[in-house]
């Protein structure tokens, strides 16, 4: 005997109905692929990095000679550049007044911005303004420590506002 037509507002057989599983599965890969590429965009993507055996760094218009030169920087953002390298001779620049080593990508080890920001509190590390308002709104600051040991970054100087 032929099955009858379905009556208006009858549900579907359990079968043919679509399960939530699927839904939430969907879901949740979606989001965790989109922040997995969120979460790459802001810490690799733009970053390209530079190393050198020697290298010239310019502070307050005069170059000097370091070593072990290994660097970061991004056209996206001028925060973005952070440096490591090693000077042997003493800087004759202006005393940075609020140096503030930004934090960088966990996969450049050798900015550890809070260990730079606690040896400049304490007064074992001095920073100069190797380059002022460049580009506009921001200084490009070098810190160095006892022995030669020297980081870079750039850092906004306020004359952008708040």
């Amino acid at each position: 005997m032929p099955s009858s037509p379905p009556r208006p507002g009858a549900r579907e057989p359990v079968s043919k109905r679509v399960n939530g599983t699927y839904v939430v599965i969907g879901l949740v890969t979606f989001t965790g692929l989109f922040g997995l590429a969120f979460w790459w965009f802001q810490s690799h993507a733009f970053y390209s990095e530079t190393r050198a055996d020697e290298h010239t760094v310019t502070i307050d218009g005069v170059g000097y000679p370091v070593t072990e030169w290994n660097s970061i920087d991004a056209t996206s953002s001028p925060l973005k550049m952070r440096a490591c390298f090693l000077i042997r001779e003493e800087i004759e620049a202006l005393a940075a007044l609020d140096p503030e080593p930004l934090v960088a990508p966990g996969w450049f080890r050798c900015f550890n911005a809070e260990v730079i920001a606690e040896n400049l509190a304490s007064g074992y590390t001095k920073a100069y303004v190797a380059e002022r308002n460049n580009p506009r709104g921001f200084d490009r600051i070098v810190a160095v420590f006892p022995g030669g040991r020297a980081y870079m970054w750039r850092q906004p100087n306020g004359i952008l506002g708040e």
